[in-house]
């Protein structure tokens, strides 16, 4: 299995604005999960726009931090 999640964090008038879209709902999870850890923050703190990589390297079908990966970060 695999899947993809683009992250999109910015501002809307005053609003900050988070979307996490994946391509099926194990991109959005893994996309969620991502951005759920305060060291991905801290390590994304000036990206606006990340691009993640699920896959499931241990076939049991459950998303799990160790299997996403960041592609792309802007």
């Amino acid at each position: 299995y695999e899947d993809i999640c683009i992250v999109y964090i910015g501002q809307f008038d005053t609003r900050n604005v988070m979307l996490v879209w994946g391509y099926e709902w194990q991109g959005t999870y893994a996309g969620s999960m991502f951005m759920a850890d305060p060291l991905n923050w801290e390590q994304y703190k000036d990206a606006h726009l990340l691009l993640l990589r699920w896959k499931d390297y241990n076939r049991d079908g459950l998303v799990q931090m160790a299997e996403i990966t960041v592609e792309q970060s802007a």
